[in-house]
């Protein structure tokens, strides 16, 4: 009986314990698995970005800030307060990145980052 080589090599990759498709599968597995350490540092990262987000946008709406100068040192020290704040909590810009896509397309995900966020977040007084 003859078998041609494309045939042999087919038998192969389909006998084999790990096919590409496997492999690329649980690569994506991996990176989308996010630990309750990895949950938290996020959250304590993103409320401390957004407070500095809304502190840095105050001071850039402000009349004496306008000069393309100061609009630009304003947003450069911005960035590295990010960088800081990231750094401070073992992230790198990618990770935070990746994590925030994960959160927009998993609800379970969303639920746990909402409720831990609730939690480190101060509530506002009421009047």
């Amino acid at each position: 009986m003859r078998v041609s080589l494309g045939v042999f090599v087919l038998a192969i990759l389909g006998l084999s314990p790990v096919t590409p498709a496997a492999a690329q599968a649980t690569a994506q597995r991996a990176d989308t698995t996010i630990g309750e350490a990895q949950i938290t540092a996020y959250v304590k990262a993103y409320a401390a970005i957004a407070s500095e987000r809304d502190k840095a946008h105050a001071e850039l709406a402000l009349p004496r800030n306008k000069t393309d100068e100061i609009q630009r040192e304003l947003r450069e020290k911005l960035q590295k307060q990010i960088d800081q704040i990231l750094k401070a909590n073992d992230l790198t810009h990618e990770r935070f990145e990746r994590i925030t896509y994960l959160i927009s397309v998993d609800a379970e995900l969303r639920r746990n980052f909402e409720q831990s966020l609730a939690r480190v977040t101060p509530k506002p007084e009421s009047r």
